[in-house]
């Protein structure tokens, strides 16, 4: 299985791109029971991905020859890059794609120089936080806490983290 991750041009921008950035975010907003007034549109998603194609990394992942999602990562500096999104989509999840999008990275990352990586993970998403922790992302290096404004977001299951109970998002 030959992976390559691509990294992409304003001008290489497709309707297929678009639509991944705006299924990314609408996962989350599903997964967060987040009211249909705050869902992601596909203008918003062309203007996100702009802005990310501008100011971070985002390049388009093949498996094969075919492709299948997107990987966003940001430099902080030059030996430190924080992971802000891996997407594949629907139909190529499950079938170790993802392992092998981020093996791929992190060679690319290593041989750049790059000596940590850092990515967020809401708790709701326990998939993925599974998926990060299983591969490699062992080390707890921050914790982003969250205040609402529109109560609508307020959720009822909490958790402990490090002796405190928060609500989990």
């Amino acid at each position: 299985m030959k992976v390559d991750i691509i990294k992409q041009q304003k001008k290489d921008i497709k309707d297929d791109y678009i639509q991944d950035v705006c299924d990314f975010f609408n996962y989350h907003r599903k997964l967060t029971k987040a009211p249909k007034k705050y869902w992601q549109s596909l203008e918003q998603s062309k203007l996100t991905l702009e802005e990310w194609i501008e100011t971070a990394e985002f390049n388009i992942i093949n498996i094969d020859e075919q492709e299948i999602g997107f990987v966003h990562y940001i430099y902080i500096n030059k030996t430190f890059v924080r992971l802000e999104d891996i997407y594949i989509r629907e139909e190529f999840r499950s079938k170790g794609y993802g392992k092998k999008v981020l093996n791929t990275l992190d060679e690319k990352l290593k041989n750049e120089g790059v000596i940590a990586c850092s990515v967020n993970v809401i708790p709701r998403n326990e998939s993925a936080l599974k998926f990060y922790i299983d591969n490699g992302f062992d080390h707890l290096n921050m914790i982003e806490l969250r205040k609402n404004y529109d109560k609508t977001f307020d959720k009822e299951e909490t958790i402990e983290v490090l002796g405190h109970t928060i609500r989990k998002y």
